[in-house]
């Protein structure tokens, strides 16, 4: 783990929600209904709680998915409860070239910004949630392309908390490929790094602040094993397409 990312302590993310739930709660005046929501991660609330300390640099924090079959995304979700000052945007990339270079590897295809405030969001299962015009996700698991999540803002101790780790599932849809993070900035998405392994069955190294729901969706799929070191290779990739 890079020196830049400071555990302040080890505990469930479940007691900070309910400490922060009346803060996290918001009336809806969003088109969407709190049934059309269907996250594609499904969380227990038991992620782990870090900050970073790298002098107030915006941070991105992330995870990469691949599509099992033609989806169509209709929200963007941020965890609850927000803590931090200022904006925290989330937004959806699709990548090519097994996205190594972030430079031209990557396209955004929707974002959403939350804060305090939170105008116009739903809480469902421990995300806040903003409708977004509908993007067709075609299916990626035959192929090199993909897609990353991303949540970008002030990550740093006494603002907002990173949520990673923990016993989480994602939906049957798609195919977890990872985490990543990029401490600088630079252009957004997260940078996969890292060849991963399992170090603790059963829970899964990445970074959870963001969230996507699909129109419809199958039900969970646990995840198996977990990525060590918040990273990602195309190794692991190839690992989800030999199993499948």
């Amino acid at each position: 783990m890079s020196s830049g990312l400071s555990k302040l302590k080890v505990v469930s993310r479940n007691g900070l929600f309910v400490a922060g739930l009346l803060v996290a709660t918001s009336s809806s005046a969003n088109a969407l209904t709190f049934n059309e929501i269907n996250p594609i991660y499904n969380s227990n609330a038991d992620e782990n709680v870090s900050n970073v300390n790298i002098g107030g640099l915006p941070t991105s924090f992330g995870y990469f998915f691949e599509a099992d079959s033609t989806q169509t995304l209709n929200a963007l979700g941020f965890a609850a409860p927000i803590t931090g000052n200022g904006d925290y945007t989330v937004t959806l990339w699709s990548f090519v070239k097994g996205g190594f270079n972030p430079a031209t590897d990557y396209t955004v295809l929707s974002t959403a910004t939350f804060n305090t405030a939170c105008a116009g969001c739903i809480l469902k299962d421990f995300f806040l949630w903003k409708d977004v015009a509908p993007v067709t996700l075609a299916k990626t698991t035959d192929s090199d392309a993909g897609y990353a999540i991303t949540a970008v803002g002030n990550f740093e101790a006494g603002q907002q908390s990173v949520f990673s780790g923990g016993t989480g599932t994602f939906d049957s849809s798609v195919a977890f490929a990872g985490g990543g993070y990029n401490f600088t900035g630079g252009f957004g998405n997260p940078i996969p790094f890292g060849d991963p392994v399992d170090i603790v069955p059963g829970n899964t190294y990445a970074f959870f602040n963001a969230n996507a729901s699909f129109a419809t969706v199958p039900g969970p799929l646990p995840i198996l094993g977990a990525a060590a070191a918040f990273g990602w290779t195309r190794k692991l990739r190839r690992r989800i397409k030999i199993s499948g």
